[in-house]
């Protein structure tokens, strides 16, 4: 008979058996100074990371609601105030220079005069004729406020008679004759330059001024453009402390992605006296609003339609009518663009023609005086490159009070 005894033994000492029995205990490494650092460092970069990505959908979130209520808000104050959509539809006579000459001060125009110019036009079409020498009268003659449609003939009309002392007989003063018209496309019936729509606009900003709290407000900018491919191009112009503030505040002066269309601070807000008038705004692409819609303007069939050929812009003195001669891209950092007066009328004059020659479309047979108002429309192209901007020119034509 077996012994067991050796056999229980053999097993309870299997089953007290230890790790350590087998082989030796492995020692605890210490971490060194630089495990510990790059353990910390990944830790911080996770936790950036995820912040990050927190922050990031977050600001989606916070942008969309942003967006949301700028909308509203531009659809508010359209409805409330835009003088368009309170506009008349039946054309009538302006109150003040059925037919608009260069002129070389527009506040005779505001008070029912015209000054003419004191030099011809220049042209903007190729020629390798020189330029005639201008007529000048000797006195220039300000006409009263005109009552008629009739244009200038050319011809001089005798205004009185003198005796000649030698002869004894009476001869004929004429009067100087003013230069020709602008050769321009104006409209003396437009309803957008009557009085009545002058007044529209002018109480429309007293109205907003007073409702807003914000004496900023400064004007109203319309583009008729066709609203079957989006919204019309219509709102209110705002000049702030300096080119920023407007970036990211609205008319209410409360904070919004869209910002607000804003008139260069150097420049006056009585537009008649600048000389280059710029107005910014943002080119918002999800729901084309505020400058989005001149974008429109890079297509050719869109350049030469007459829907998109004038800008309106509204302020406390008057109505504005400028048509575009001029869209192109741009990186912003020409000098003819960033330019709001010229030293000389010449040096103005060949800016003129550079953005002229720079458009991406040609409009031949417009005439250009020293004295001539340009304005400039002034957004972010839509381009892989951030600082590629869009331009678009108009020069003054009309001008309603």
């Amino acid at each position: 008979m077996e012994d067991n005894s050796h056999n229980d033994l053999f097993k309870k000492s299997l089953d007290e058996l230890k790790a350590d029995d087998l082989a030796p205990a492995r020692k605890k490494e210490k971490r060194t100074a630089s495990s510990v650092l790059s353990l910390i460092f990944w830790i911080l970069i996770s936790g950036a990371l995820l912040a990050l990505a927190v922050w990031a959908s977050a600001k989606v979130v916070i942008n969309l609601l942003d967006f949301s209520d700028s909308q509203k808000d531009y659809e508010e104050i359209s409805k409330e105030f835009s003088p368009i959509a309170k506009k008349t539809n039946k054309p009538r006579a302006l109150s003040v220079g059925r037919e608009i000459y260069a002129i070389a001060d527009y506040s005779s125009l505001i008070e029912g005069k015209v000054d003419y110019p004191t030099e011809d036009p220049i042209v903007t079409t190729p020629s390798d004729l020189p330029p005639t020498e201008p007529t000048v009268p000797t006195e220039p003659t300000v006409p009263t406020e005109p009552t008629g449609t009739t244009e200038p003939t050319g011809t001089t009309e005798p205004t009185g008679t003198t005796v000649d002392p030698a002869t004894e007989t009476p001869t004929e003063t004429p009067t100087p004759t003013p230069p020709a018209k602008l050769t321009r496309d104006y409209q003396s019936d437009d309803p957008l330059l009557s009085h009545e729509q002058f007044l529209l606009g002018s109480d429309s900003l007293k109205q907003m001024r007073e409702s807003y709290q914000n004496d900023d407000i400064c004007g109203w900018i319309n583009i008729p453009l066709p609203a079957e491919k989006g919204k019309e191009l219509d709102y209110p112009i705002v000049r702030g402390p300096d080119n920023d503030y407007y970036l990211d505040h609205g008319p209410k002066k409360n904070r919004t992605a869209y910002g607000s269309i804003f008139l260069d601070f150097r420049n006056s807000r009585d537009l008649l006296h600048n000389q280059v008038t710029i107005i910014y705004g943002h080119n918002v692409r999800n729901d084309s609003t505020m400058f989005n819609r001149l974008l429109d303007y890079k297509f050719e069939k869109n350049f030469y339609n007459k829907t998109y050929r004038y800008v309106y812009i509204y302020t406390d003195t008057a109505v504005l009518k400028y048509e575009v001669f001029s869209v192109y891209e741009s990186n912003g950092t020409e000098k003819l663009i960033n330019t709001l007066r010229y030293p000389s009328g010449s040096a103005f004059l060949s800016a003129v023609n550079e953005i002229k020659e720079n458009s991406l479309y040609q409009r031949d047979g417009i005439e250009f005086y020293q004295n001539d108002r340009i304005l400039l429309l002034y957004t972010c192209a839509n381009s892989t490159l951030d600082s590629q901007k869009w331009l678009v020119f108009g020069v003054l034509v009309g001008i309603g009070t």
